[in-house]
């Protein structure tokens, strides 16, 4: 359709203003790991509720961990069993399907928002935590990495062993888990936010409607 132009790839995006919260400082000798997903394979879900068990054991009685995870699907039955085979039904709570209102007081609830899957072509879910100023720990194959910054705003992490060591360390260190929260309060890059995508659509729409100068050959 415009033999010769570039290929422009143009991210998802979300409205700022829908996804801001007011956040609670951080309880000494707590984390709470949010996640919200669709409860099948793909996901991933399984994955993170072992590393979630492999968490506790790690942290131990001194801190507490929990995981509260918004979602439905065909899989949920199962995850739950995984949890009470993991000896962690106590800790992880399966919120089933909510609306945009119920992620957000999710998220209101939230230290680090936690999403193990490797097949995310973007991570929506994500993007709205860290618009609300939750650090996301994730896998790095995903697409998150297009908009967390790892060490900044996040952590973008190679195996599920590297995450459980991210998440061990965000648990025990107040510090290291302060330096994140703080990179994500600066919130979402503007390329994510409908403002900027709208604009650069109508940028790209106004360049396909130039006149083609005499004489061009692609």
């Amino acid at each position: 359709m415009a033999p010769g132009r570039p290929i422009e790839l143009l991210q998802n995006a979300i409205d700022p203003a829908e996804w801001t919260i007011q956040r609670g400082s951080p309880e000494s000798g707590r984390l709470r790991l949010v996640a919200a997903s669709r409860l099948q394979r793909r996901k991933r879900v399984d994955a993170l509720l072992r590393i979630f068990a492999r968490l506790r054991e790690e942290v131990g009685p001194t801190v507490e961990v929990t995981l509260e995870i918004i979602g439905d699907g065909p899989d949920r039955s199962k995850l739950e069993r995984l949890c009470n085979s993991l000896s962690v039904g106590d800790s992880v709570r399966f919120l089933g399907n909510g609306t945009a209102e119920d992620v957000r007081a999710l998220l209101s609830r939230g230290d680090v928002f936690a999403n193990a899957c490797v097949l995310e072509s973007f991570g929506l879910a994500a993007l709205e935590a860290l618009s609300c100023g939750i650090p996301v720990v994730a896998r790095s194959e995903g697409g998150v990495g297009s908009f967390i910054a790892h060490g900044e705003n996040g952590v973008l992490l190679a195996s599920d062993s590297e995450m459980l060591s991210a998440l061990v360390e965000l648990a025990t260190s107040p510090e290291a888990l302060a330096r994140l929260r703080t990179g994500a309060s600066a919130g979402i890059p503007a390329a994510n936010t409908w403002d900027t995508l709208l604009d650069r659509h109508l940028e790209i729409y106004r360049e396909l409607m130039e006149p083609t100068p005499v004489g061009y050959t692609p």
